[in-house]
Parts: structure tokens; sequence; C-alpha cells
């Protein structure tokens, strides 16, 4: 796996990245970024307005209009484009919003719509650290854990939207009901949101940021949170090769991309049995993954189509 990659010159277009935490537009010209804009995403907005702001977003860049428009969202996405948070935490107001029809109504341009974790899995297997891989699942640990799976060159999709989330499956270290819904998942425990919380809850009201500082200054409270997230990691990618004999993990997200994360996590899959050690590396892309596999995907979808 090599994670050290570089964009085709022929990439150039428009993608959008929504999140839980912050929203990005970027344009991209000859496979290089030519402009980026970014805002917090405001969780207390009615889906509809979180889609005007997207809009408004997307208007401000100087965007080849006839060009390709990728977007990558938090949550679930259908086939057919309707858009809905799992963890109502993270966004609490998307049910069931035709996000892609919405975007191309007001932009007058066709938009392509894609989980983000599945667009960064897209564009981590066909360019970036999982381009060898004849299979590999993307997890990003960010404001919460999600994941997106290619096999043998294809993308992973499902009618209900729910392929992918693998953050709500379960965890052996968790023993909180997760904003899903469930109990005792991945996304409890090793997720930015639940790192902060459960600092909060020790009596430490920092950032997720400000754990992984005192993580890097041997704080024994902040070692405790940061091992038990890359230790749920490193049991969910065993867990995803022993029941899906996967190639490789890329991590991502802004967990998953802090420094010595990666190798925290690696360490406890050296402890598996070595059938179950999934080969794991960083995104060659970055932050900037899900935007261009969103992009990837809208440029190999059919002139005039919208998702």
């Amino acid at each position: 796996m090599n994670s050290d990659r570089t964009l085709p010159a022929r990439l150039s277009g428009a993608a959008l990245d929504i999140g839980g935490t912050k929203i990005a537009a970027v344009r991209f010209e000859n496979g290089e970024v030519a402009e980026r804009l970014t805002e917090p995403t405001n969780r207390a907005m009615s889906g509809t307005d979180l889609v005007r702001s997207c809009e408004q977003l997307l208007l401000r860049l100087d965007a080849e209009p006839e060009g390709p428009l990728g977007v990558a969202a938090t949550g679930r996405v259908t086939n057919s484009g309707l858009w809905s948070a799992v963890n109502t935490g993270t966004l609490p107001n998307i049910e069931n919003l035709p996000l892609a029809e919405m975007l191309s109504g007001a932009l007058a341009r066709p938009v392509h719509v894609l989980n983000d974790a599945a667009a960064a899995a897209w564009a981590e297997a066909r360019w970036g650290a999982a381009a060898e891989a004849a299979s590999m699942v993307y997890v990003t640990i960010s404001t919460g854990v999600g994941g997106g799976f290619v096999f043998g060159g294809t993308l992973l999709r499902s009618e209900n939207g729910l392929a992918g989330h693998v953050g709500f499956m379960s965890a052996r270290e968790s023993d909180q009901i997760c904003g899903c819904g469930r109990f005792g998942t991945v996304e409890s425990v090793a997720s930015g949101l639940a790192i902060a919380e459960r600092a909060k809850a020790l009596g430490h009201p920092v950032t997720t940021k400000e754990v992984f500082e005192q993580w890097r200054a041997g704080t024994p409270w902040a070692e405790e949170l940061v091992h038990d997230s890359a230790r749920t990691i490193a049991d969910l990618g065993a867990s995803l090769r022993a029941g899906l004999g996967l190639d490789c993990m890329v991590l991502g997200g802004s967990v998953g991309l802090s420094g010595g994360y990666h190798d925290l996590v690696a360490s406890y899959l050296a402890s598996e049995p070595s059938m179950f050690r999934i080969k794991t590396a960083i995104a060659a892309f970055r932050h900037d993954s899900p935007l261009i596999g969103a992009l990837l995907f809208a440029e190999e979808r059919p002139k005039g189509e919208c998702t």
C-alpha cells in the first residue's frame, strides 16, 4: 500500500463535503486544488436550511457550471440520493432529504451524492493508499465513525444507505447508548465526539484535540481514552478481516489522521492472531479523500443523471 499518491491531471470539477463539524467546498483543476471554502456545520439548522447553506457555499466557488459536482455527506445516503442522519446526536434534523435533487435544482446542474466515508473509500481504492489492494475498508474516525468498502474495483452501496456504517457495529470497550439508538457501538467509544464526552465525564471538559495533546504529554486519563479508541478500531479491523477477508484498512478523519494514532491502532492489531492482522495505512489524500472520491464518482456518472 502506498500512502504517497498524486491525483491524475485530468481531475477537474467541484466537490462538497458535509461533515458533522464542518462543510468544505473545493474546486479541482488538472488534479490540483484551485479553490477551497469551509464553514462550521450548524447542527441546529433545519435540514432545508443546512442544504441552502451548502448551496450558497457552492455558489461562491468559481466552478465551471457544466463540470461534474460530487457531494460527500455524513450519514445515510440511499442510491436514489435521499439523505438521513443515523446518529441524531451529530446531525439531529436530517431525515430523508432529497439532497441531490435539492442541490441540482438550486444550482441547475447534475449532482451526485455519496456517504462521505464511501466517497473516501472510492478515492483511496482508485488512486490512494489502497490502490494495489483487491479489497479494502476505509474507516473515518472523526466526529463520528464511518466506513466504506471496495471489493474488486466496485464500491459497496445499498438502497437503504447503511452499507459501510461500521461505527454502529458492536464494540467490547463500550458501555454507552449510541446516538443511533444501539447499545455499545464502535462510535460511542472511538469517535472524536465520544472521546470528548468521556473526558468530560471524568471531570475534564476539554476538546478532542486537547485530549490528544494530554495523551502525547503522558497524562493517564487521556492515555486511557485514546487507547480505548485505538483498541476499538483495531478490534473492528480484525473483525472485518475475519468476516470479509479484507486486504487492508485505511484510516482517515480528524482522529484517524492525528499523529501517532495509526501506529497505536497497528500496535493493537499486532496482538491479534496473524490471520486477523489486517494491513493498515493512513489515507493518502488525508482530509481530501471524501472530496476526491465524490468528484470521481460524479465524473463517472452518465451526463444529465442525478443521484
